[in-house]
């Protein structure tokens, strides 16, 4: 539209950025849940991990294998891909646009009046095990007078900030802000800020091996010459083996996922996406640690392997990590837990290419090929995710925003792999 040039450049960096937004908030992910029965959210995860890969490669991967690799089809001119790629969004707002709420969401909307809760006093609440913010958080505002009719010490309420003081209301004025807002959910919320902490540690391992992945694989196959790429220019046939090493890096990988994530869907149904994913981040840990094979067998086979590994790995994070903060997010605040979750990941990748750029020519100082020292690392991290998963399972006295929640040990009590209605009610709101 703003044609090959300056404009051109800025407009397509604008739309990837507001696309970026939609993406990294998972929006479509909640909008999936939204129009899923609840006994079934795990496995549409499950299946929505799947699709995506499966369309990807339809749409995508397939096409760069004819004209790229096998060159049965000469490349298309840049037009032609445009136009390509403006059909598939215009096909995606009207699949959007089509999207019904199910019958029973909108002939039984949920109550309006904020979720009262169970605990009447300070003594109360601390017996329960019950945190006062977090039921502030929730919407509950606690009654400004005291049991003999007096004005009491909390703050005013929310239907009447022209009576508070001006520091209380700079000080609601400045918790509303945006990033400010999801800062105090986080804080609020133990249990939902255990399982961002279990996604920062997988996603940021996860980005770590993605970020070094291509070099990683040409300098054990021997495509990286010692002088530099100048020289590996001049090589022949080297062009050729690292489009081949791409091809390999990206489409079995892409469609021998579909498979896996269907079946970790399958079990997050059977199981409850909470067990499953205490089971799942040892085997991630050790899947991501598998790079190290490459520096011993260093073959072209082994390519599609370890990032088949690395796409398995990356399903705990993305589907029963993310289930379980949907069931741990507030009522009415699902699209603000997940966002914030993508502003978190978004975080989290910044740093991890920090931390390549960083790290990697230490490593080449004292070593010589040293990058299956960052797998291992990778895959450490990895593990320790399972340190506040584990710990969701201690708040059996916690009480949920509403006095809807159970504790998330009673999880512990009924695993014996039954079939689960919905996580929301193993993992607590508070």
């Amino acid at each position: 539209v703003c044609g090959f040039n300056a404009t051109g450049l800025y407009a397509n960096s604008a739309a990837f950025l507001l696309s970026g937004v939609g993406l990294c908030s998972d929006a479509l992910l909640v909008l999936a849940s939204d129009v899923t029965r609840e006994g079934d959210r795990g496995m549409a995860f499950g299946l929505f991990q799947a699709a995506t890969n499966a369309i990807a490669f339809l749409l995508f991967g397939l096409p760069s294998l004819f004209t790229v690799l096998l060159k049965v089809v000469p490349n298309p001119p840049i037009e032609v891909c445009l136009w390509y790629s403006f059909i598939l969004t215009l096909v995606y707002f009207v699949l959007v646009y089509s999207v019904r709420m199910p019958a029973e969401a909108v002939a039984s909307p949920k109550d309006p009046s904020p979720p009262m809760s169970q605990c009447t006093t300070n003594d109360d609440c601390s017996e329960n095990g019950s945190d006062l913010d977090a039921t502030l958080e929730a919407g509950n505002t606690p009654s400004t007078n005291d049991s003999e009719g007096r004005p009491s010490s909390r703050p005013c309420p929310e239907s009447a900030p022209a009576d508070c003081p001006f520091p209380v209301r700079a000080w609601r004025l400045f918790l509303s802000m945006p990033l400010v807002h999801e800062l105090k959910m986080i804080s609020d919320l133990p249990n939902l800020r255990r399982l961002y902490i279990a996604g920062v540690l997988l996603f940021f391992s996860g980005d770590v091996v993605f970020d070094l992945g291509s070099q990683y694989f040409r300098e054990n196959l021997g495509l990286m010459p010692e002088h530099g790429l100048e020289q590996a220019e001049k090589v022949p046939g080297m062009l050729e083996h690292e489009q081949l090493v791409s091809v390999l890096t990206t489409l079995p990988p892409e469609i021998g996922i579909v498979p896996g994530a269907m079946l970790v869907g399958s079990l997050a149904k059977r199981l409850g996406s909470l067990r499953l994913l205490r089971w799942m981040i040892p085997v991630a840990a050790l899947m991501t640690a598998s790079g190290v094979v490459m520096r011993l067998v260093p073959r072209y086979w082994m390519v599609p392997i370890i990032c088949l590994c690395l796409n398995y790995a990356s399903l705990a994070a993305n589907i029963p990590l993310k289930h379980l903060i949907i069931a741990a997010a507030p009522e009415g605040r699902v699209g603000e837990a997940m966002a914030t979750f993508g502003m978190l990941n978004q975080a989290v990748g910044f740093t991890a290419n920090a931390f390549v750029a960083a790290s990697t020519p230490v490593l080449y100082t004292y070593l010589k090929k040293p990058l299956w020292i960052v797998y291992v690392i990778a895959g450490v991290l990895t593990l320790l995710g399972s340190i506040p998963v584990r710990r969701l399972e201690s708040d059996e006295s916690a009480v949920s925003d509403g006095g809807k929640g159970t504790a998330a040990a009673k999880e512990q009590t009924e695993d014996k792999g039954v079939t689960t209605e919905d996580d929301r009610h193993v993992v607590v709101i508070a």
